[in-house]
């Protein structure tokens, strides 16, 4: 007797169990509709936030790929672009443009030959805010300036010959200009 109620209950708990199965397939199938329209709903949504929504990743630098001559109170005009993710500089202008509001890292190199001088600017829509001496006597020389500013979306960065007799000179390092989006 103990044998066939062990079997019974194993008949009827396998039926209880294939019951269940198929209710939960049952569910299962029935919500996989609604959550493919919710998926598809979503993705669409995605594709449309990274169509309308700016890169927050922005960097921008360029050099020189030959000694320059710039004229007084003129803009260096950059001939290499290195890197320009966000496409924020504009190598015709010479000139960053910052898409977003943000801290920005900005850093100038510039290199000259012996016995000259020259004094660049860097400029942030028509006002000065970072600038740089360089020139030896007895030496080619590189100087550098690196700042940090907040800029708003829409302000310009470049820079600009504001002294000196001096070309720029690629003959020993380079001359760059690198701007770079921190938040």
């Amino acid at each position: 007797m103990a044998k066939i109620c062990a079997f019974m209950f194993s008949v009827w708990l396998l039926l209880l169990i294939e019951q269940s199965t198929s209710v939960v397939k049952i569910e299962v199938n029935d919500d996989c509709s609604s959550y493919e329209q919710r998926l598809a709903h979503l993705e669409e949504r995605i594709e449309q936030m990274e169509r309308t929504t700016p890169s927050t990743k922005v960097i921008a630098q360029v050099r020189l790929s030959r000694d320059l001559n710039v004229a007084l109170n003129s803009r260096v005009l950059y001939d290499i672009e290195v890197s320009n993710i966000g496409r924020a500089f504009d190598m015709e202008r010479g000139e960053f443009t910052a898409p977003v509001n943000g801290t920005y890292f900005v850093f100038l190199q510039a290199c000259v030959i012996s016995n000259v001088w020259m004094s660049l600017s860097i400029m942030k829509n028509d006002a000065e805010i970072g600038r740089l001496l360089v020139g030896d006597v007895d030496y080619h020389t590189c100087s550098s300036h690196s700042l940090v500013a907040e800029l708003a979306s829409g302000d310009k960065v470049w820079v600009a010959k504001v002294g000196g007799t001096a070309s720029l000179s690629e003959a020993h390092a380079w001359n760059t200009f690198t701007v770079v989006l921190n938040h």
